[in-house]
């Protein structure tokens, strides 16, 4: 985007959408490659695997949407103190760090260096790690309860 000569609030508009559709469109061909070779081992049709993922999708949209309504209404919506978004906060400090030439590259450093080092000790899973270092405790400890309550155990 900083190459075609895009920039301000445009620009940062512009990174974050050619991101989440780059995100979602490799995490989208990911959960599709995993059904698919599962429906494989498992004998299922493409059209029994289609019919389960809308059926999925339906039943997680009509679950999701009320809490997540009482949530955004109740507690004065997504982003604000009560219910802060760590994550939109970093995405839009990345896509200013791209189009106004002042990312924080030690950062960037520090963050890959750390992953090579997760990676080299065996960590059983880095992104696990890496999503508990960065997120608040209190909604760590709130996922870790969630867990354990499901009779999962904690997350790895």
């Amino acid at each position: 985007m900083v190459a075609i000569g895009v920039s301000g609030l445009s620009g940062v508009a512009a990174v974050l959408g050619v991101a989440a559709v780059v995100c979602v469109s490799s995490a989208v061909a990911g959960e599709m490659l995993q059904d698919l070779k599962v429906g494989y081992i498992l004998g299922g049709t493409p059209r029994s695997m289609q019919i389960g993922d809308i059926l999925g999708i339906l039943v997680v949209s009509a679950v999701l949407y009320f809490p997540l309504l009482i949530l955004h209404t109740g507690f004065g919506g997504f982003g604000s103190k009560e219910i802060p978004a760590p994550q939109a906060g970093l995405m839009a400090a990345l896509a200013k760090g791209i189009v106004g030439g002042d990312m924080a590259w030690p950062l960037i450093g520090v963050g890959v260096l750390m992953g090579l080092a997760l990676i080299m000790i065996e960590v059983r899973s880095p992104m696990l790690f890496a999503v508990g270092m960065y997120l608040p405790l209190e909604t760590t400890f709130a996922i870790f309860i969630a867990a354990s309550s499901a009779g999962d155990g904690p997350a790895p």
